[in-house]
């Protein structure tokens, strides 16, 4: 199972709630992965009312099968994309801070919520120009998480799934 501590951000002050670092504060905002000119949430059907508590667990290179964790709760969330489509995948953890955009550049975001399709960001215009001339209908997801961000580019659809362990 995965653990509740999440990084907290405030006045500059980043720290592990439950670990003695840094000030917690209940106004104190959460770092999230967000990098996007206009993130679309999606719904993914994710059993979780806040997504800042749950982590990626896994990822299958083979498969493209990306297991979530979910606090407090023994089951995991898969995503998976069809394999028969090119996925390029990008995992950020430890609430990295994005330098692909500013603040007032990230629209769409909704706090706490798990998926995003994701347009006009720097990640899909940085792949290889061939690659995305042959891929064709490219589409960038994204999966934030309390503990990190998992992107995803490919020209196929995500399905959910919800598995007991």
């Amino acid at each position: 199972m995965i653990s509740g501590d999440e990084l907290k951000y405030r006045n500059g002050l980043a720290g592990l709630r439950g670990l003695g670092i840094g000030t917690p504060c209940p106004k104190a905002l959460t770092i999230r992965c967000i990098c996007s000119d206009r993130a679309i949430p999606i719904n993914s059907g994710a059993p979780w009312t806040d997504a800042d508590h749950d982590d990626l667990v896994s990822f299958d290179w083979q498969l493209s099968v990306a297991t979530f964790g979910i606090v407090g709760d023994d089951r995991r969330f898969e995503v998976s994309f069809p394999y028969s489509h090119s996925v390029i995948v990008r995992m950020l953890d430890e609430f990295p801070l994005s330098t692909e955009s500013k603040p007032t550049e990230w629209a769409g975001l909704i706090p706490h919520h798990f998926a995003y399709r994701v347009k006009g960001d720097a990640f899909l215009e940085a792949q290889s120009e061939a690659w995305r001339t042959v891929e064709q209908s490219l589409k960038h997801y994204r999966f934030m998480t309390g503990a990190g961000c998992l992107d995803v580019i490919t020209s196929g659809e995500p399905h959910f799934r919800l598995e007991d362990c």
